[in-house]
């Protein structure tokens, strides 16, 4: 059963990967195709637990009712020099 979850996911993303060779087109070179395809190949194995388990963690802590604080965030803005000066027009 797991080496069906798995195949289906590693088909799913060359399904994608070549729905954006004969499409899209976004990457430059076969090379970079090659390496999608690759790394694809070890999304289940080392990507994909971390998130199950994360989730898992973010639904126990909900479930608990555990006390959440993002504590205080204070609005920075932009930096602007005030040293401009105004633009002059001459019409002529």
């Amino acid at each position: 059963m797991l080496l069906f979850v798995y195949m289906v996911g590693a088909t799913m993303s060359l399904v994608s990967i070549s729905f954006d060779v004969m499409v899209k087109k976004q990457y430059d070179s076969y090379f970079q195709y090659f390496k999608l395809i690759f790394l694809s190949a070890f999304e289940a194995i080392l990507y994909h637990p971390f998130i199950v388990f994360f989730s898992l963690r973010g639904y126990w802590q909900y479930m608990t009712k555990k006390n959440f604080k993002w504590g205080e965030m204070t609005r920075q803005g932009f930096t602007q020099e005030t040293t401009s000066k105004p633009m002059e027009t001459t019409i002529s």
